[in-house]
């Protein structure tokens, strides 16, 4: 039935209400005084509730919201997180709002699919599918179009939080390392707007920040993992923990108990986190598990111990080897110090008796034995260099296969630092061999050994001598055969040592020429690196794809005897190392010259530098032995 209408009266039509506003039958009458009561006490109430009944409630009005997210309400949300018993506080650079989301809501932040566990080290919950397309790929800054760039967003990449997420393809799972865009679109903007000599404070401070995440992310994943589930069966799960370390301190096990380390966690073992009660039958059936847990746990402790007694012996034998190998030129050949390390010379001492306190004196066979081991050492990378290049060959010597090597012909690439047709990065002898990455390895799980960490390189850890990162390229064995045929020389006899010391230069014919009002030209010559280079880079398609160079020789333009006049050089890109950082965690292989020349001064409090003796040049592409570009002026005959 239809409600009815209250007749109307002559208050009605002059607009005055006959009665007041009637409130809904179900709304409490206190509500109005609440919302009258001052802010303070409102504050003092909420800070009451726990932290995510804050978040709750600050989300369900407009007015809520601009009050409890505003700075001025800091205090309580720190009360409410107060309520829980160790709760830890939310690192640098987060809110608590933020910080109590991160913990508490399970939800991705993209797509709102569950997520059971926070990312600590970018301080976001995020799901796998959203992970590729709202996280970037380390691996992706290599795809930049010029050098210049990958070393800027390598810098900065090592200056902001990392995290590994696990790939799927195919029945295969593998892990990669990720980034938050956003960090590495702040630094970034922050590198830039910098003055020069204030880049060094910032990138320390930027780094110090990364290595300090990186240790708070662990101990809030280990108070993660501890945390109850819910208030409620706090005192339950406690009850049973309590309970079973009880029985397992009788049994002898108090000293692993208290010496589990990261990632285990005695607390978070299936048979541990639980809220049944132990009872005898329970015990009983649980007990064997429990004590083969423990005997693994004592097992872990006492490799860590034994691994704690070795790296400390390791510190003296790294001083032995760069003692070694500041004796002799920076450009002589000699052992990594991940093959050192794990050759048979060194662990004969390494791996002495814990019980035995290892001195200097004990090393006394080693400093013996390194020029032997250097000379094996160069032996065998030559083997597995020249069985990578050319493959089991038995008609092949020694000695024949070393000169294979030693050809101009013989030209790789580092799967690592190549760019495609942007930026070519080619390696020779003794490129081949000394080049950094062959040394390197990625980082999966943090390195127990500290020789094998590198400050420069968040990802990647020192490793034995190997070829993963070499690839050979059929265009670039094609052009660098075609350039030396420029120069007259036969491909297949013609070594390194013979190009790098003709005169000849090349100027690139497949280049336009820039004329001049005084019937000259500008062009650029090129020694025979520097135009295998320009080749692969500019002519490797199309029409020009063949090398087609014209030879420069005493000042003259040989194909129509015109003079050459040469106006300046321009070098490539070179990699300087310092010798005092030689094998220690501090080496960096991407300082520029006045780069490295600040870093000794600063660091090693060295004011002039000297060559050979405080820093050297990596083996490289770009030496100025090597004919660096030049431009010339031609002139027509």
């Amino acid at each position: 039935m239809p409600r009815k209408r209250q007749v109307g009266s002559d208050d009605e039509e002059s607009g005055v209400p006959q009665h007041g506003c009637k409130r809904p039958k179900n709304a409490p009458a206190a509500v109005d005084g609440f919302t009258m009561l001052p802010k303070d006490v409102h504050f003092e109430i909420f800070g009451h509730l726990e932290p995510l009944d804050l978040l709750y409630l600050a989300r369900l009005t407009k007015g809520l919201r601009g009050a409890l997210f505003d700075k001025a309400s800091v205090t309580v949300w720190k009360a409410a997180c107060g309520n829980v018993v160790d709760l830890p506080k939310p690192p640098e650079g987060i809110s608590e709002p933020a910080w109590v989301s991160l913990i508490y809501e399970t939800k991705c932040y993209h797509c709102q699919k569950y997520v059971r566990f926070p990312d600590f080290s970018l301080r976001i919950r995020i799901c796998h599918a959203c992970a590729k397309m709202h996280l970037r790929e380390v691996q992706d800054i290599y795809l930049c179009r010029t050098q210049e760039e990958v070393t800027i967003s390598r810098l900065i990449v090592s200056m902001i939080p990392l995290e590994y997420v696990k790939i799927t393809g195919g029945r295969k799972s593998w892990d990669e390392l990720y980034f938050l865009p956003k960090d590495f679109d702040v630094v970034r903007a922050k590198l830039m707007s910098l003055k020069p000599e204030d880049m060094d404070t910032y990138i320390v401070e930027r780094k110090q920040f990364v290595l300090s995440n990186e240790r708070a992310a662990d101990h809030y994943r280990l108070w993660y993992d501890r945390r109850p589930a819910s208030n409620v069966s706090f005192d339950a799960k406690a009850g049973r923990i309590q309970a079973i370390r009880e029985k397992l301190i009788t049994m002898g096990y108090e000293y692993e108990l208290n010496n589990i380390k990261y990632p285990d966690n005695f607390y978070t073992h299936p048979l541990v986190n639980q809220t049944r009660a132990l009872t005898d039958r329970i015990w009983t059936n649980i007990k064997d598990k429990l004590v083969t847990y423990m005997e693994s746990m004592k097992l872990k402790r006492l490799t860590r111990e034994r691994m704690d007694v070795v790296n400390s012996r390791k510190i003296i034998a790294v001083g032995i080897l760069r003692e070694f190998k500041n004796a002799f030129s920076p450009s002589l050949v000699l052992p990594s110090l991940i093959d050192f390390l794990n050759s048979a010379l060194a662990t004969s001492v390494l791996e002495l008796p814990s019980e035995v306190e290892v001195t200097d004196q004990h090393f006394a066979p080693v400093r013996t034995g390194l020029p032997d081991f250097c000379v094996a050492w160069r032996y065998h990378v030559h083997c597995r260099l020249a069985e990578f290049v050319i493959g089991p060959d038995p008609a092949l010597s020694p000695d024949d296969k070393l000169v294979r090597l030693q050809l101009g012909s013989t030209v790789l690439l580092c799967i690592r630092c190549h760019l495609g047709a942007q930026k070519l990065i080619p390696l020779i002898y003794p490129d081949t061999i000394t080049h950094q990455c062959l040394t390197l390895s990625a980082l999966k799980d943090a390195p127990p050994d500290p020789t094998r960490r590198l400050n420069s390189k968040t990802y990647m850890v020192r490793g034995a001598w190997n070829t993963d990162c070499l690839m050979r390229d059929e265009t670039l064995s094609r052009v660098t055969e075609g350039v030396i045929r420029s120069m007259g020389f036969n491909p297949d006899t013609a070594s390194i040592a013979q190009l790098d010391v003709s005169p000849l230069l090349l100027e690139c014919q497949s280049c336009p020429r820039n004329g001049n009002a005084d019937g000259t030209y500008t062009s650029a010559a090129y020694g025979w690196r520097a135009l295998v280079r320009h080749f692969y880079e500019k002519h490797r398609t199309g029409p020009t794809s063949n090398v087609n160079a014209a030879v420069i020789k005493d000042g003259r333009l040989l194909e129509s005897n015109s003079s050459v006049k040469c106006l300046k050089a321009v070098l490539f890109d070179q990699t300087f190392l310092s010798v005092h950082c030689r094998d220690l965690p501090c080496e960096d292989y991407m300082r520029s010259f006045d780069g490295l020349v600040k870093h000794i001064t600063d660091t090693h409090h060295i004011e002039a530098p000297q060559m050979s003796i405080d820093w050297y040049e990596e083996f490289a592409w770009g030496k100025e032995s090597m004919h660096p570009p030049l431009k010339v002026d031609i002139c027509i005959a």
